[in-house]
């Protein structure tokens, strides 16, 4: 029984812990959509998530994109959460605030 409250307490710790890097994670990505879409670069989430796991591709070679802050910086971060969160920043600018406060 003791065992029982001691692993709850670590899964909520270890709950809290992501929580708290997903808040950076889905921050960071909402800072590099915006400053990416006023250079007018068009990305996808799936672009977004390549870059911050540090993977090269012909648009986004590692020689030009490397020099980014963001980088490779959650390369240990699931792939699919930074894409869902870019997606979803992507979406975001194609809506006035308004009309998202209307929603």
């Amino acid at each position: 029984e003791e065992e029982e409250v001691v692993a709850e307490e670590t899964t909520a710790a270890q709950k809290q812990q992501q929580l708290g890097q997903n808040r950076f994670l889905r921050a960071d990505v909402i800072s590099f959509v915006n400053s990416a879409s006023s250079d007018n670069r068009m990305l996808s989430g799936r672009a977004v998530a390549r870059i911050f796991h540090g993977l090269t591709s012909p648009a986004f070679p590692v020689n030009i994109w490397s020099h980014n802050r963001f980088w490779g910086r959650y390369d240990t971060s699931d792939f699919a959460l930074i894409q869902k969160f870019a997606d979803e920043s992507i979406r975001n600018l194609a809506i006035p605030a308004d009309d998202r406060r209307n929603a």
